[in-house]
């Protein structure tokens, strides 16, 4: 089951390093009795803009998942110039499909649950 608490959206760098921009919105919420985030990350990767969903899990002060083993998925995959304009456009289109990520995530965990 998942519970959710807030949500929170970002636009900025990747890093000091990597100039590039991105857009992050973070769903805090709860999944089997644990702490989670979902994540909806929209940034430049290979040739265009790619927006992914995933779930990572709180420990203490820091975000852990465990690859290939937790929930992850590209939700949109456009070739674009990485603009500001233009991750914000695909953010927003990203996060129109969230109630379809939540009810996902509910269902990936409810069957690992079960098993």
């Amino acid at each position: 089951m998942i519970t959710i608490k807030s949500q929170n959206t970002t636009y900025g760098q990747t890093s000091i390093f990597d100039k590039s921009n991105q857009s992050k919105t973070t769903v805090d919420c709860e999944i089997n009795g644990k702490q989670a985030v979902i994540q909806i990350i929209t940034s430049k990767r290979g040739r265009g803009l790619t927006s992914t969903a995933s779930v990572m899990w709180v420990s203490g002060d820091s975000l852990t998942c465990v690859l290939f083993q937790d929930y992850s998925k590209p939700l949109i995959q456009e070739v674009a110039r990485a603009t500001e304009k233009a991750i914000k456009t695909q953010h927003a289109k990203a996060l129109d499909m969230l109630a379809i990520v939540i009810s996902e995530v509910d269902a990936f965990y409810s069957k690992e649950e079960a098993a």
